[in-house]
């Protein structure tokens, strides 16, 4: 994954945000998990979210629609601040990073699904 330099910047919502947003109708709302189905499983996952790794963005874009509201997370923000800026390279506009990743949700005492 390489991304091409974008003009336009990406949200940074912080936790709390995320979760509003989360509260309202979800036409087209894409909430993506990053990180590794590992992670995914045993660190616990935002409900509704839709796990693609890291490495596997290149390949599955087509996935996600390009006119799409999509909210990217992953452990700390390292890594969904480079698939936002991917995806953002691609011709993707409505982007946003969710701020310090899960574990800012979980510090936040937002609800997790386990397992």
């Amino acid at each position: 994954m390489q991304p091409e330099p974008s003009n336009s910047r990406p949200r940074l919502l912080r936790p709390q945000a995320v979760a509003e947003r989360l509260k309202e109708p979800k036409d087209g709302l894409i909430l993506l998990d990053v990180r590794t189905p590992q992670e995914w499983t045993y660190d616990g996952r935002i409900e509704g979210a839709t796990l693609i790794p890291i490495d596997e963005i290149e390949g599955r874009t087509g996935e996600l629609p390009q006119d799409a509201e999509i909210i990217v997370y992953c452990h700390s923000g390292m890594r969904s601040q480079a698939v936002v800026s991917y995806l953002a390279s691609l011709g993707y506009t409505n982007l946003a990073d969710l701020a310090g990743g899960i574990e800012a949700w979980h510090w936040a005492g937002l609800p997790l699904i386990r397992g």
